[in-house]
């Protein structure tokens, strides 16, 4: 199955984008307040590099949360999180044997 259509990953995608919804309301409401109290001519330069930070600082941080995915992927080499299979005992290599070995019976 595509990785897209996983559970765990489209449950991520929405709690993810629901917290940048919220985050992203509590920016306008809290420069609403703050430029509210400034003088009529500063309102709309203020509210607008003000959203453009609040934006620059969102995309940042998604893209270190990208870059910490990333790394931890990276470090399995198999495309997982790294550890994800390190501790269980199915996945342990098991030497080959020789072919001119044979089994004691």
């Amino acid at each position: 199955m595509s990785d897209i259509l996983k559970l765990e990953l489209l449950i991520g995608l929405l709690s993810l984008t629901a917290m940048e919804i919220v985050l992203g309301i509590d920016n306008v409401v809290f420069l609403s307040i703050l430029v509210g109290k400034l003088p009529p001519e500063k309102q709309r330069k203020v509210r607008l590099v003000g959203l453009a930070l609040a934006l620059l600082a969102q995309l940042a941080l998604l893209f270190i949360i990208a870059l910490i995915g990333g790394h931890r992927k990276l470090a399995s080499g198999r495309g997982e999180p790294a550890g994800a299979r390190s501790h269980s005992p199915m996945h342990r290599r098991i030497p080959s044997c020789p072919s001119n070995h044979r089994p004691r019976t």
